[in-house]
């Protein structure tokens, strides 16, 4: 009897290896990773490159990004489809725009979820982790930040504007100048 039992389980533990065995040789071989940084309250394109680290075509059929805001983790749809991914290539695949929540600048973890048929076309999700820079969007000129330069900016071309259409001449009172036309002067006109 108890050779008949070993027998037993060496049969169930062989079939059991040779399952996992040929899954694991049918699933597909990739990486992910998800293209920061993000700006918080501001509408943003996710960006999520796939790589096909196997030795045969993958397809995927969908790439969603989930982030951890404080509180709330929100869950992004990137891509839903089909794409198929050569042997040692990547594609980028990137979202509609989504609007990012009122967060405080930081960093966040994400995952990234790639929904993707190997070889045999079993369909297989795999998840991969990081993190995720989050900060204002802001516009900065000549290393300028945009609290400087825009105010400036309003200041400067009103004044550039005025100095090339008028020329300051002296005056006899106050003020002590005065703007005159810098083209066209005076006309006469015919009657």
């Amino acid at each position: 009897m108890s050779a008949t039992r070993g027998v037993l389980t060496f049969a169930i533990l062989a079939i059991v290896s040779l399952t996992l065995a040929g899954s694991a040789t049918a699933d597909w071989s990739g990486s992910a990773s998800f293209e920061g940084p993000v700006h918080i309250n501001f509408d943003e394109d996710l960006r999520v490159t796939v790589t096909n680290t196997g030795g045969q075509n993958m397809v995927v059929n969908w790439v969603a990004v989930t982030i951890v805001w404080p509180g709330t983790p929100t869950y992004y749809r990137v891509f839903d489809g089909a794409a198929t991914i050569a042997p040692g290539e990547t594609r980028e695949f990137v979202s509609a725009p989504e609007r990012m929540p009122s967060e405080v600048e930081g960093t966040y973890p994400y995952t990234v979820y790639v929904l993707a048929s190997g070889p045999d076309g079993s369909v297989v999700e795999k998840r991969f982790t990081g993190t995720v820079e989050a900060s204002k969007y802001s516009i900065s000129a000549f290393g300028v930040p945009e609290i400087i330069f825009v105010p400036a900016m309003l200041t400067i071309l009103p004044i550039l504007a005025t100095l090339l259409i008028f020329r300051l001449e002296r005056a006899p009172g106050w003020p002590f100048f005065r703007a005159v036309p810098r083209f066209g002067g005076h006309r006469s006109r015919r009657t």
